[in-house]
């Protein structure tokens, strides 16, 4: 066996470096599987903190209730089942990146939804449940450009809900002011989560290079005392068991020194080799 073919047998790395996958022409990130279910376990509670949410805006001192209100319940509905299946496949370690994605394009298609039926711009705070799915995109995908063409996705589409939907946009009371701040808000948001992580990953991925330098350090070493040390004290103790069949039993003390360093000649290997194991 080559030295190439038994460092690539014996060489298992305790982690790749992040590498990007395609998912209809856009790059995510590979998460190893404990950075999968961290991010996916923060999004799912997340989630229900938002239900909750919404649920107490809703309860809490209701002034009848209007059309809209109707419209929100199955939406409420529908984000608590789709976060308690996700919050089960999380359970059963079924969680994927792609869920992970569905799980945001929902959020987003859901939360325009609601806006719709509140009134568009007018709705003081449904505009703030745009920015959880836009940290979700910054936490998935690798690419910078790619989670800002996310964000301007989402931004165009609340522009349009704001501009058509309900009034619309008052000029003369200087709606377009805070509607500019929202938008603002969601790439700011987008950007420095995407940067945060971005930095993160490659602190692991630094910290994995130089766990695999260590272990091919590791193995290289081992090799070196196989093919070196090992085999000088492997021909030490042939020589010595050839002494003691010269020698014979003429002497009893010279007999009894030579077993005993062949004997620690075989330890000595043993100890040589058991690194390499």
């Amino acid at each position: 066996m080559s030295q190439a073919d038994r460092q690539s047998r014996a060489f298992h790395p305790i982690g790749t470096p992040p590498s990007a996958v395609r998912l209809n022409g856009s790059a995510l990130i590979r998460l190893d599987p404990d950075g999968l279910r961290y991010v996916a376990t923060i999004l799912v509670w997340a989630h229900w903190f938002v239900v909750a949410f919404v649920i107490v805006q809703l309860a809490y001192r209701p002034v009848g209730w209007p059309e809209r209100y109707v419209v929100y319940v199955p939406l409420v509905l529908l984000l608590v089942v789709f976060n308690g299946y996700t919050h089960y496949r999380l359970a059963t370690a079924a969680i994927t990146q792609r869920w992970i994605v569905a799980l945001a394009v929902m959020d987003v298609t859901l939360v325009s939804g609601a806006t719709i039926a509140g009134g568009g711009f007018s709705h003081y705070f449904l505009y703030l449940l745009y920015y959880p799915p836009l940290a979700g995109y910054a936490l998935v995908f690798t690419s910078f450009r790619l989670t800002m063409g996310c964000v301007t996705i989402v931004a165009l589409l609340y522009l349009a809900i704001s501009l058509v939907v309900g009034d619309g946009i008052d000029t003369a009371a200087s709606d377009e002011k805070p509607l500019m701040a929202r938008i603002f808000v969601m790439y700011a948001v987008a950007a420095s989560v995407n940067l945060i992580a971005g930095f993160e990953r490659s602190r692991w991925r630094a910290a994995t290079e130089r766990e695999q330098a260590l272990q091919r350090e590791r193995i290289e070493l081992s090799q070196a005392v196989h093919d070196t040390t090992a085999q000088s004290a492997y021909l030490i103790g042939l020589g010595i068991d050839a002494a003691r069949q010269l020698a014979g039993d003429s002497n009893e003390e010279l007999n009894a020194r030579l077993e005993a360093t062949s004997l620690l000649s075989k330890t000595a290997i043993w100890q040589l080799r058991h690194p390499i194991d």
